[in-house]
């Protein structure tokens, strides 16, 4: 908490409320959810292993201003990939100015070593605006109607096919909540009914084990051209560069989740998105790319390793016995050929990570820390 209070100030999260309403889980839940609590520690202790590193406080100092997720997300990806290269002896600048032919700009990060250079360009490919709002909808109302059923053991089912506005959605929650405190009276059934929405109200106890029967729109993403368009602006912003230029991205679009592609095995996974991502920037010059789902919970995942054609790597561990992660890289270019080893071993080195690095703050190992977490068997006394 101290570097992470150091790097954006005091005031950061009063100013993050005023315009978002709620913190970060990373700020926000540390101490109730373990998710949080891991990328509390690694962020605090990625700024501690790079506080040497050429312009960490304009990076930091930017961070601090720009109050968008989008820059929270820019600057942990930033730092996750600068810590896991100083970790591997790599000296690590943020923001170097590289001139280009026609203009200059800023280098996300450049990585050097005695004999060789390449500038990471770091992002994140979100969804299109109108399909995150709409996601969030059905998010919302999701879950407000499961909160007013269980809350007074209700079966509430049905769906909704279209998104109100928000007056329409607060009468909708008005006439369910009428609806379910007279099905808590007298039993008898009733519908909550408007242009696109049908629901159901009958008294409980709701079936056990089963989730509520709520069925929202489908959603048409923009998919996988959204995605292209946006790596190919990126590796393109890059023509010309005087170092190997790799692209560095979490693909957190709902591809890695939802597709039928985020359903095959890791040696299919791998092939298919280096076809896509080949394609993507095959105008551009760029020395390869490494994308990754970013961090997920998988507490049983089994750990895998794919090495497919033209040296492209698939990668799938556990960071810890909550959280995993797929990475997939895929060199394309001599350069990228070279230097595809660095990045497979500083990915292979990420699930030690953070136990090297408390070690050298002279802090508790991660084990250490987990045992104060450990969950009492049933037929023991809770402590």
């Amino acid at each position: 908490m101290k570097q992470v209070r150091a790097a954006l100030g005091d005031d950061w999260p009063r100013r993050w409320v005023a315009r978002h309403r709620f913190l970060p889980a990373f700020l926000d839940r540390p101490g109730q959810h373990a998710f949080a609590y891991a990328q509390l520690i690694e962020a605090g202790l990625r700024l501690y292993a790079l506080q040497n590193a050429a312009r960490l406080k304009r990076l930091t100092r930017d961070w601090s201003r720009d109050l968008q997720v989008i820059r929270l997300v820019h600057v942990r990806l930033q730092l996750e990939v600068a810590a896991l290269a100083a970790d591997l002896g790599g000296e690590i600048e943020f923001e170097a100015p590289v001139e280009l032919p026609r203009t200059s700009r800023p280098a996300d990060i450049l990585i050097a070593d005695d004999s060789d250079r390449m500038i990471v360009e770091c992002f994140a490919v979100y969804n299109d605006q109108a399909t995150s709002e709409a996601m969030e909808y059905d998010r919302m109302l999701g879950t407000r109607l499961q909160l007013m059923a269980l809350g007074a053991d209700i079966v509430l089912s049905g769906r909704w096919e279209v998104r109100l506005s928000k007056e329409k959605t607060q009468q909708l929650l008005a006439a369910v909540e009428a609806a379910i405190a007279e099905v808590a009276v007298d039993g008898v059934t009733r519908s909550v009914t408007v242009p696109g929405v049908e629901l159901s109200i009958a008294s409980g106890p709701h079936p056990e084990g089963q989730g509520l029967l709520l069925e929202g729109p489908v959603t048409h993403a923009a998919g996988w051209p959204r995605a292209r368009e946006v790596i190919n602006a990126k590796a393109r912003d890059w023509l010309g560069a005087p170092y190997p230029v790799w692209l560095r991205f979490d693909l957190l679009d709902g591809t890695w989740l939802f597709s039928t592609w985020a359903q095959q095995e890791l040696p299919q996974k791998t092939e298919w998105i280096a076809a896509l991502l080949a394609e993507a920037v095959s105008d551009a010059d760029v020395a390869g790319v490494v994308v990754s789902c970013g961090q997920q919970i998988g507490p049983s995942v089994v750990a895998e390793k794919y090495t497919g054609t033209g040296g492209i790597l698939g990668l799938r561990y556990r960071l810890d016995a909550l959280r995993m992660r797929e990475v997939i890289i895929i060199p394309l270019s001599s350069d990228g050929a070279r230097q595809v080893g660095f990045w497979r071993a500083l990915y292979d080195a990420e699930p030690g990570w953070c136990d090297s690095a408390l070690r050298s703050a002279s802090l508790p190992s991660l084990a250490d820390i987990e045992v104060g977490w450990s969950v009492p068997e049933p037929s023991n006394p809770v402590q």
